[in-house]
This record gives C-alpha cells, structure tokens and sequence, in this order.
C-alpha cells in the first residue's frame, strides 16, 4: 500500500499526543523521548505495550523508570541498537462474552501502512455476521479513531412467545357482593350470579401461544425463541369444543359456570310457586329456581345456584353453587341451608347455615353460621345477635350483640374443615381406644381359660386372630394421636381472623379469635378486634 508522506506524519502525530511519548531509532541505540508538554501522565505499562508492539529487545527497564519519573533526561537510551519494526495499520476485534456486541479498534500505523478502507471491512466481517453498523465504520476510519474499543455491531436477542389465553364470554367469578342502595338497605334481588346462555352460544376461546422471535448473535448464530405457554380449554357437561379445540359452545339452554377446571352448563328448573306437597322435595343436577317459598319439612338439592324469590321456613336447601334467598330464612330452628359456594340472604332467624365460602345478609338472629372466608352483615340493620357466628378470616357487622346482655358467640381465625377434622379425629380415638378395651378384656377371660385346659381348638384359634387385631387398633390409635397432634399445632397458629364492628358491640358477647377469648363487659363503638401475640387487641374500626 503506497502512503502519502503527510498522511503518515498526521499518524505519527496522533500516536505521540495519546501515549505522550515516542521511540528514536539512532546508531548507537533505541531511545525514549518523554513529551512534558502535555501535563498527562505516562503509564509505565502503556510504554512497555508499546516496547512489545515494536518488538524491542534487549531494552534496560530502569532507565525507562528514569526517564518517566523525570529523574534524568527526557531523551534516555533505553536499548541497543537494532532496526525498527515497522508497523502496518492493525484492526482488533473483540466479540463480548454472550456474541450479542462487536467491537473494533483502530491501532495506528507505526512506520508502516494504512489500511484501505475495504480491506478494513472485511476484515471486520470475517468476525462478524450481523448487525454491522456500517456507517460507524466509516466514521472511525474516516476519522482516524485510533486506540478507542467502539462497538460496531449489535446482536437481536430472542423475542418470547406470548402465553395463550382463555378469553371468556361469560363472568368466571363466584364472588358477588349486593349493592347497598340510597336508603341503606341491600338489594338481594338482583345480584346477577346466575350466567343464563342460550344453546349454540360461544362461551369461551382459546387465544394460542405465540412463537416468538429468534435472535441472532454478531457472529451469525441463531439464538431460537421460547414458544409462550399454551392455555387449556377444558370442557364437562353440555358444552362442547370446536373442531379444532380453540372454541367452547353450549349445548343447551342454562346456567353457564367454570368449575374444576371445565366449563360446564347446567340446565334450569323453573318452580313457579312453592316447594310444598304439590311439587314435593328436589333434587336437581343443574340450577334451580323457586318463584315462591320453600315450606317447612321440605328439601331442595342442586348441583348448581339455587334462587328462592321467597322465603325459606323450616327446610333444608342444599347446594354444590350459591344459594340466593331474596326474602330471608325464617327457619323455626330446623331450618338448614349448606352451599359449597355463597349464601345471599335478607335475614337469617333460628337457622343453621354452612357456606363454603362468604355469608351476606341484613340481619343474623339467633342462628349458628359458620363461613369458610367471610361472614358480612351490613345493610340498614347489619345486626349480629344471639347464636353462633363462625368465619375463617372476618366478621363484620354494624350491630353485635343487644342491650338485653343477650349471649352472642364470634369466632374467627380457624379453619372450620379443620375443627371439624379435630372433632372426628378425637371421636375415632375415643372408639379406638374402647374397642382395645373391649378387645383386651376378651384377650384376659380366653388367656384364663387356657391355663385351665378349658380353651377348646376354635377358641384357640380366635384368641389368635384377637391377638393380631389389638395390634391393629393399637397401630391405628397411635397413627389418630399423631393426626390430632399435626392439626392441633396447626389449629394454634391460626390467628388472623378479624372482627369488625361499624356501630357498637354490647356486652353478653363472646369473641374467640384462634385460642384467644375475649369477653365483652361493656358497650363498645366502632372497633376491630384482632389477635395480637395471642392477646386479642381492640383497635379502631378498619
């Protein structure tokens, strides 16, 4: 390559104002010229590079030390004498650790010849495949950026599919709350629960995972997507998938609901007045409405929402959905209602209640209610009094208790599955443990008998069979106690249910919070009552 003699000189001089320094080749050695008139300071390590980069042999380190510190001349012999390596142009190139960034840096000729332009590219793209920034290139070169790492290139990295999707034409939620109207009171009327869907009509879509985008590295590697995550459409009874699976569509008229994981429709059965001896009892596999009442000594079992525009008596209603009683529950203390999901009622009067999930009702009088989540009581009233209140997490009510001292039991903060799962567990232990009685007792007359020679052959037999039996309850018992023992540890570090009173709580109520107890002695405002270190506080009113 032919180099103009200024082009060189500019070069020249680029290298000396950033190392600050320049090597002599004379005829009685190689020397070292120090420039002091830049202020900058020299680096020993940069000199020796440069030493390295020419090739110097046999060069005296010290008095390369003397001649930057100052202690001697700026112009020290430093090697003998040898002919100058002379250095062509160079270009680095240096691809980062993940290949997703290309640099380049430009060393300046040292006596040696510049590199053509062309040249210089595809040296840069026998390194790099992709991304090359070709206008950064030019300016570098063009510019003469010498001894700057500069990044020329950048990667694509790897765009991630979207997950699929479940787009539902229908409300997937169980939880409903009434509205509470102008003058207080709460609309138990219309508390749109029940998703009605005609046969044929879409009810959910599957919207499919996306591919993504592949990446690519500066050297032309392929770094492959990761495809999103696909959703499932699962379908159960009366709902059926589109031939390529994507669409969910009713097979007939009914109430529409996702439960376990699948869609499914249940079909409606329509009372146009009481549950009496005229319809009878009702049992259901789907959704069930009652225009008119459920009368005493009746029952009424679905496996979807059941709706009662009036009023439940002394019967028993039960459900595997929600139970909206739109009157109230006046049940003459046979009156029971059991719903796997919620209960919306106006009242509740001298009635057992059991709901999987929340209670919500304008008054709550002398009854026993136990909630697997909340227990709410608000509306114009919003009275808790007499009975038996019992929720996992809240209760809150405007009105607990009465003037009248009247006894009133608040639980929270256990899990009523768990309590029960204690009781059983306790009653299994007690029969275990009477029939080991039994069992040893017939184990001591038949031992008895034996040492009497008056045990015949069969009875020998069966004292055996005794034998291996008492081992079995023994074993039994012992697997009960360790049973009871796991759910009683964890019945104690249940402590974080809430008792919220918006008005006033009077005295005659009893608050249990996990197996903390509480007695209220007097008429209390707006207040909360929580477990605190297994002490129940009382603070303001959340």
């Amino acid at each position: 390559m032919s180099i103009k003699i200024n082009k060189l000189e500019e070069n020249l001089s680029k290298k000396s104002n950033i190392n600050n320094f320049e090597f002599k080749y004379l005829e009685d050695g190689v020397y070292i010229q120090i420039n002091n008139n830049t202020g900058n300071e020299i680096s020993l390590s940069d000199v020796l590079e440069e030493i390295n980069r020419k090739q110097i042999k046999e060069y005296d380190l010290e008095a390369i030390v003397n001649a930057i510190s100052g202690a001697k001349s700026n112009f020290v012999r430093f090697a003998p004498k040898q002919d100058e390596i002379l250095i062509d142009e160079e270009v680095l190139i240096d691809i980062s650790e993940d290949k997703m960034y290309g640099y380049v840096t430009l060393l300046p000729p040292d006596g040696g010849k510049n590199i053509e332009f062309d040249e210089f590219v595809n040296k840069v793209k026998e390194k790099i495949k992709y991304g090359l920034d070709y206008e950064k290139l030019k300016e570098i070169f063009e510019n003469k950026v010498y001894n700057e790492k500069i990044c020329i290139a950048q990667g694509k990295k790897p765009v991630e599919g979207k997950d699929g999707y479940i787009k539902w034409y229908f409300n997937i939620k169980n939880e409903h709350k009434p509205k509470i109207l102008k003058d207080g009171s709460v609309d138990y009327r219309n508390l749109n629960i029940i998703n009605n869907v005609k046969k044929g009509q879409l009810l959910a879509e599957k919207i499919p995972a996306t591919n993504g985008e592949d990446g690519i590295t500066v050297t032309g590697e392929i770094i492959p997507s990761i495809k999103g995550k696909e959703a499932f459409l699962k379908v159960g009874k009366n709902v059926v998938l589109s031939e390529n699976g994507n669409a969910a569509y009713a097979l007939k008229d009914g109430q529409v609901m996702y439960r376990n994981g699948k869609i499914v429709v249940y079909e409606v059965y329509e009372i146009a007045g009481n549950v009496d001896n005229s319809t009878g009892n009702i049992s259901f596999n789907g959704t069930v409405r009652i225009k008119g009442n459920v009368i005493t000594g009746f029952y009424v079992k679905a496996m979807s929402d059941i709706e009662i525009n009036g009023v439940v008596e002394g019967a028993i209603v039960e459900s595997n959905g929600n139970i909206i009683v739109k009157r109230g529950i006046q049940g003459y203390h046979k009156g029971k209602l059991i719903s796997r999901g919620n209960i919306y009622t106006k009242f509740i009067e001298n009635s057992d209640i059991y709901a999987n999930l929340n209670v919500h009702a304008e008054a709550i009088m002398h009854s026993k209610v136990i909630s697997g989540n909340n227990i709410e009581v608000n509306g114009r009233k919003g009275l808790i009094v007499g009975g038996v209140c019992k929720a996992k997490n809240e209760i809150k009510a405007k009105t607990i208790g009465s003037p009248m001292g009247t006894v009133t039991v608040l639980e929270v903060g256990i899990d009523t599955e768990l309590k029960l799962k204690h009781t059983e567990l306790k009653n299994k232990i007690n029969e275990t443990k009477s029939n080991l009685e039994k069992v040893d007792n017939t184990i001591k007359l038949f031992t008895r008998l034996a040492k009497n020679n008056n045990l015949p052959d069969k009875k020998r037999e069966l004292l055996v069979k005794i034998i291996d039996s008492r081992q079995f309850l023994t074993n039994q018992l012992e697997t009960l106690k360790k049973q009871l023992i796991s759910i009683e540890e964890k019945m104690k570090a249940q402590t974080n249910g809430k008792i919220k009173v918006e008005k006033e709580i009077f005295p005659g109520v009893k608050i249990t919070i996990g197996n903390s107890v509480m007695f209220i002695r007097e008429k209390l405002g707006p207040c909360t009552f929580m477990n605190v270190d297994g002490e129940i506080k009382i603070t303001s009113f959340e």
